[in-house]
């Protein structure tokens, strides 16, 4: 389920790579078959959903695959007009059994692997699997100094 972005993007080929690690228990405990979705992140400020990039499940290990995402080239950003070096992007982390957590304002930088930890906490025993309430989801904004 990949779908190629439909935006503009300023990117001059750079590639930047992600590995998003799932867990419980403070990080102790993987999660395995959490489903992750990367999204654009051009689109959050407006409310809406950023495009869909790529779906992901998690391991026994708790690991997802290394994706490979559009960044702007290390070269281009170093250079007086570059502008900012990294790309932002998106990403749901999605298990049976756990709250939910949204991620955004993720940076991608160019030739760099980023490991964006997630770390679920589990439903009390008496919530249905896939039950949603008030509360059941955690939207975490990256702390980014290039954004303020």
């Amino acid at each position: 389920m990949e779908n190629t972005p439909t935006y503009n993007q300023p990117f001059d080929n750079g590639m930047g790579y992600l590995i998003v690690r799932v867990s419980t228990a403070s990080g102790a405990i993987p999660v395995e078959g959490a489903t992750v979705t990367v999204r654009d992140d051009l689109k959050v400020d407006s409310g809406n959903r950023g495009d869909i990039y790529k779906v992901l499940v998690s391991n026994r290990d708790g690991l997802t695959e290394r994706i490979a995402l559009p960044a702007p080239r290390k070269s281009t950003a170093l250079s007086p007009e570059g502008g900012i070096p990294y790309t932002n992007y998106q990403i749901d982390v999605v298990a049976d059994g756990y709250y939910s957590q949204y991620f955004i304002h993720v940076p991608i930088y160019d030739t760099i692997t980023s490991i964006q930890p997630a770390m679920l906490t589990p439903k009390a025993d008496t919530a249905a699997p896939g039950d949603i309430r008030p509360g059941d989801q955690t939207i975490i904004e990256q702390s980014n100094p290039n954004l303020q």
